[in-house]
C-alpha cells in the first residue's frame, strides 16, 4: 500500500518485484513514472480519476476503484473436476454474489486490500459443458459485473507449449511509434507481454511518437556584404527544421557623395574617396589627371595674343590678380615656364603680341 504522503514513483522503483499481485495507491495525485517497473498482472488499485488509473490504462494493468464500484474476475479456461476456484479484485469490503448459469452459488466479501476468492462446486457437471462464472459487487448505489466461462473436461485438457519470439523493445521517436518489449507465440500466434505469462496484442504494446519539440532558431540580419536569415525553428531532440529560415539580402553599401583625397595635375590621376554611411568603410575612384586647355601667352582666352594678355600677366605678377597656381590663366601667363608669373612672362606676352615671340615654341624647362 502507498500511503498518501507518497507523492511521486521514480524509474525502477518496482524493478524485480516480479511476485507484486496488487498494489494500492491512496493518493490520487501520485505521480507515477511510466518505467517505474510495475509487473504487467500486477492489480492497481486506486481512486477514479487519479493518476493510478492512468497508468493501468496505459500500461494494460486491471484497474479496482476504491471509490465506487469495480470488479476483476479470473478463472482457468477447463477443469477437469467438478469444482472451480475464481479469485480477482473488487472494490475493498464489499460484498461479491457469484453465479453459475445466472443461478446465485455463493456470497464472499473482498479483503481491505481488494482481493478476493471462492471455491465453486459445477452443478451437474458434464463433460464438455461450459459454465459462465459471474461475479456482481454493489456498493451503495453503484454495481460493477465481471464474467468467464470454465469448460468441464474431465480429461486434462490438452496442453500448448508455446514458443515464444521476442520483439525487443524501441522506444518511440519524434515521428515514429516504438513498442513495449513482448513475445509472439510462433505456433498460435498469442501475444504475451514482457513477463511472457500475461497475454497482450501487439496494438497494446505500441508506444505513441512523442511529437517535436519546437525550439526558436534566432535571425541573423544582413549587412552590406553579407545575407541574413529569418528567425526559423527546430526540433530540440530530432534536429528536423520545423519552420525553415529564408535568406534576406544583402542590403548593399550606402556610399555618401564622396570627396577628393587627391586632387588630379597635368601629370597624375586624382583620388576620390567614398564612406559607407553604414559600414562606415570606404571605396575610392579615380579622378582622370587634368588636360590643358590653356594656350600660352592668350591670358584672356579670346583665342589670340594681345597687349590685353600682357597687361593681365603683368597685373598677377604684382598680385593684381588672383590666378591661383595650377590654373589655366596662370599657366597662360608663365610663358617662360619658371613656375610663376613675373614681369618677364608680361614682356614675352608683349613681344608676342607684336610677333616677335611665339610662346607655343618655348619648351618647359
Amino acid at each position: 500500500m502507498i500511503p498518501d504522503s507518497v507523492t511521486s514513483i521514480g524509474v525502477h522503483a518496482f524493478s524485480g518485484c516480479t511476485g507484486l499481485t496488487s498494489v494500492v495507491f491512496l493518493n490520487p495525485e501520485t505521480e507515477i513514472s511510466a518505467w517505474c517497473g510495475i509487473p504487467s498482472h500486477t492489480v492497481i488499485l486506486g481512486y477514479p480519476g487519479s493518476t493510478a488509473q492512468s497508468y493501468a490504462e496505459e500500461c494494460g494493468n486491471v484497474f479496482i476503484l476504491l471509490e465506487g464500484a469495480s470488479i476483476s474476475l479470473k478463472a482457468p479456461e477447463a477443469v477437469n473436476e467438478p469444482f472451480v476456484s475464481v479469485g480477482g479484485y473488487a472494490s475493498p469490503a464489499a460484498d461479491i454474489q457469484i453465479y453459475i448459469d445466472g443461478k446465485e452459488a455463493l456470497t464472499v466479501q473482498s479483503a481491505a486490500t481488494g482481493k478476493w476468492t471462492a471455491n465453486l462446486a459445477l452443478p451437474n457437471a458434464a463433460d464438455g459443458e461450459t459454465y459462465t462464472i459471474k461475479a456482481k459487487v454493489s456498493v451503495q448505489d453503484k454495481t460493477a459485473e465481471a464474467s468467464a466461462d470454465v469448460v468441464y473436461t474431465p480429461e486434462a485438457p490438452a496442453t500448448h507449449t508455446h514458443k515464444l519470439v521476442k520483439t525487443a523493445a524501441k522506444a518511440a521517436t519524434c515521428t515514429a511509434n516504438g513498442n513495449n518489449e513482448y513475445y509472439t507465440c510462433s505456433e498460435c500466434e498469442k501475444v504475451f507481454k514482457k513477463n511472457k505469462i500475461t497475454e497482450t496484442t501487439a496494438a497494446a504494446e505500441i508506444i505513441k511518437a512523442t511529437g517535436h519539440k519546437p525550439v526558436s532558431v534566432a535571425a541573423k540580419a544582413a549587412t552590406c556584404t553579407e545575407t541574413g536569415l529569418t528567425a526559423g525553428s527546430k526540433c530540440s531532440v530530432c534536429g528536423t527544421v520545423l519552420t525553415a529560415q529564408t535568406t534576406v539580402p544583402a542590403t548593399g553599401h550606402k556610399w555618401d557623395n564622396g570627396k577628393i583625397t587627391a586632387e588630379p595635375t597635368y601629370e597624375k590621376d586624382g583620388v576620390k574617396t567614398f564612406t559607407c554611411t553604414v559600414w562606415k568603410g570606404t571605396k575610392t575612384e579615380t579622378v582622370p589627371k587634368l588636360v590643358k586647355t590653356y594656350t600660352p601667352g592668350d591670358v584672356d582666352g579670346d583665342g589670340k595674343i594681345s597687349a590685353a594678355d600682357a597687361r593681365l600677366a603683368l597685373r598677377r605678377s604684382v598680385g593684381l590678380e588672383d590666378y591661383k597656381e595650377g590654373s589655366d590663366k596662370f599657366l597662360a601667363c608663365d610663358v617662360d615656364f619658371d613656375g610663376k608669373v613675373s614681369a618677364a612672362d608680361a614682356r614675352l606676352i608683349l613681344r608676342a603680341s607684336v610677333g616677335l615671340e611665339n610662346p607655343k615654341n618655348r619648351k618647359k624647362a
